[in-house]
């Protein structure tokens, strides 16, 4: 892994210097197989293979774990977050700008070291404590529009690692697929922007802006829609999927506590339903019937329907 601070950071540099550090990189890593070839018998015969297609078998860039993060409009932070449960639930912040849902491990390496005998210079262990281990959780999130715009920078918009997060998030949040997602929603906030002759800061600013974008993701364009509120059991192909992540996200459908299921299929109750209906806005509500539906997933859909053709 290379380590950049920001005295040596890898885009400041130039094009044959970028070269010198990156074939530096490329050795240092180099040791990692010789050193497993040496130590273990049973990785005497590991070698690299041409799944690259390069003269030296390694790839043709490296990886970057972590990236400079963008100082946004909105900053996610450790204790936004950070789940106290065994289990993750729903976060202390659901931003209702979120573009993308996201869980997972914070996984934020120890940085304390144990010297087995006294002496630097001889074998350690890390040493983890209640807060900085490798079982520490996020709860569910979804991740703001706003976290994409810089604050002051017109024309740019965040994507992959360099988006709007702590240093500790940084690290729930650095999957390829959550970075595929940050990619996906910063091109859709470009696409509103052009659409309109506006900055993207200035779709940020309007409710209606924000859930053009959100629509799009949520429905996809030549592909599945993106899961915007992080249900466990809502597939992109249920019928209920879109409308459950537009009620949701608007603060319409509120998310039981205690589960991160939507249970599409389960029945809903009168209650529950004359909840939903009083959240709904004058004009939607009173195109909705009185009496519930069969199940959640289809008084999510009425719901969504009513909101569609309300005025």
């Amino acid at each position: 892994m290379i380590v950049f601070t920001q005295a040596n950071c890898l885009v400041e540099l130039s094009a044959a210097q970028r070269q010198i550090v990156l074939a530096d990189a490329k050795r240092h890593f180099l040791g990692l197989p010789h050193h497993l070839q040496t130590i273990e018998l049973m990785f005497r015969r590991l070698r690299l293979t041409d799944e690259f297609g390069t003269p030296d078998r390694l790839p043709p860039k490296p990886y970057l774990r972590e990236g400079l993060r963008l100082e946004a409009l909105t900053m996610l932070r450790e204790q936004d977050l950070r789940t106290p449960h065994k289990e993750p639930k729903w976060a202390k912040l659901m931003p209702s700008d979120g573009v993308f849902g996201f869980q997972f491990n914070i996984d934020f390496h120890p940085t304390r070291r144990q010297f087995l005998d006294g002496d630097p210079a001889k074998s350690w262990a890390t040493i983890h404590t209640v807060t900085r281990n490798w079982s520490t959780h996020t709860d569910r999130s979804t991740f703001p529009l706003r976290g994409l715009i810089p604050i002051e920078r017109d024309g740019l918009l965040g994507a992959s690692r360099n988006i709007g997060v702590s240093s500790i998030v940084s690290s729930a949040i650095r999957l390829h697929g959550q970075m595929m997602l940050c990619g996906q929603a910063s091109g859709t906030i470009a696409y509103v922007a052009l659409k309109h002759g506006i900055q993207p800061r200035d779709v940020a600013k309007t409710t209606a802006r924000i859930a053009e974008v959100q629509t799009i993701l949520i429905r996809g364009v030549g592909g599945p829609g993106v899961l915007i509120w992080p249900y466990h059991d809502l597939a992109p192909d249920h019928p209920a999927f879109v409308a459950a992540n537009n009620l949701s996200i608007k603060g319409i459908w509120k998310s039981d506590p205690d589960s991160v299921f939507f249970r599409p299929e389960a029945p809903i109750t009168e209650t529950e339903w004359k909840a939903v209906r009083g959240r709904m806005p004058d004009g939607a509500r009173r195109t909705l019937p009185g009496q519930a539906p069969a199940s959640r997933g289809e008084a999510a859909r009425s719901n969504a329907a009513a909101l569609r053709v309300s005025p």
